[in-house]
């Protein structure tokens, strides 16, 4: 059933308009805040492209702009993809393994190596423990979506009480963790994780398929994970990727069943997450697959179609079209970083 819808989904993409070509910019209103940000910041951004495949592409940011052509490429990794405050990148290279890598780095430092908990959550043999969504926090905490499958999906069991490794959820791994390093913390889902965010007071947001599609809030994640709020209602249709901005607000994409119809909703921290969104982008008509997005400052960077990176106004109500498109060769994850 589902290799079927996705089938369907990119058939659909195949026949929609290319990217839109680059034009407005949104500026800062401090001078001294655009030079700023034009040395540290970047968008990161996984690709797979007939020089470089896969490759994860760094492009420097001016004014929330990417550059047209990258200033580094890390050739031959891609997947899922986060950065932390210092500039180290973690890339999900297979299904559990993470390289890891130096902010001046294009070879891993080293790698952490999530583990395969199908034995250990009473799941037939055959099955896999798989990373779903990584993000990291501005001091390179590292947090991790998995689920566990036993050969065809399967549900997902709790752990046993003294085992710290639960069967589907979130893990925290400390900065500089490597190799089959145990996680400093561990929170439980009995649903599906597709996805994680995190922001700067370390309150991590996952993303649930199944069974009902949907967005749990965890405050205080790394030292006593308890959940805050659940992001389900009327406003949110299928969940595909979130993300946290400035001053904490979470950014959920989703779509309606057929994709045709998409959104970005915004929440502030003060936000009702049963209640209407603080803010709403209304993406362009047409098939909209949405698998990843990233946000700074005032600018959304969304990958739409695998096809590009286009920005929109984070804070902005209604209606949008990018006003920038960064086309790309075959995206599927971005982040943004020093």
């Amino acid at each position: 059933m589902e290799a079927t819808a996705a089938s369907i989904v990119l058939a659909l993409a195949a026949c929609q308009p290319a990217s839109l070509a680059p034009s407005a910019s949104i500026g800062s209103a401090d001078p001294s805040a655009r030079a700023a940000d034009s040395q540290r910041a970047h968008l990161y951004v996984s690709v797979a492209t007939k020089s470089h495949y896969p490759s994860i592409e760094r492009f420097r940011l001016a004014n929330g702009i990417p550059a047209a052509k990258p200033d580094r490429v890390y050739s031959g990794f891609g997947g899922l993809i986060a950065v932390a405050g210092d500039g180290t990148l973690y890339v999900v290279t297979s299904s559990n393994v993470i390289d890891v890598f130096g902010s001046h780095d294009n070879t891993p430092a080293r790698q952490i190596i999530v583990p395969s908990l199908t034995r250990r959550c009473h799941l037939i043999s055959g099955g896999s423990s798989v990373v779903d969504g990584v993000a990291a926090d501005a001091n390179g905490y590292l947090f991790v979506a998995f689920l566990t499958y036993a050969g065809v999906k399967a549900k997902a069991r709790r752990a046993s009480p003294n085992f710290h490794w639960p069967c589907a959820g979130v893990v925290a791994y400390a900065p500089g963790a490597s190799g089959k390093a145990q996680p400093v913390q561990a929170i439980r889902q009995d649903a599906t994780p597709i996805g994680v965010a995190v922001d700067g007071s370390d309150d991590a947001y996952v993303a649930d398929s199944e069974p009902a599609p949907l967005v749990d809030e965890f405050v205080n994640a790394i030292l006593h994970p308890h959940k805050m709020r659940v992001f389900q209602s009327g406003y949110i249709g299928y969940v595909h990727a979130v993300a946290t901005g400035r001053n904490g607000d979470l950014f959920i994409a989703s779509t309606d069943s057929s994709y045709k119809s998409a959104s970005i909703e915004r929440y502030a921290t003060d936000a009702n997450g049963s209640g209407a969104p603080t803010s709403t982008i209304s993406l362009p008509a047409g098939v909209q697959l949405l698998p990843a997005i990233a946000a700074r400052e005032r600018v959304l960077y969304v990958d739409n179609n695998y096809s590009s990176v286009d920005l929109y106004e984070a804070d902005k109500n209604g209606s949008q079209s990018p006003f920038y498109s960064l086309p790309l060769s075959n995206v599927s994850s971005v982040a943004v970083g020093p």
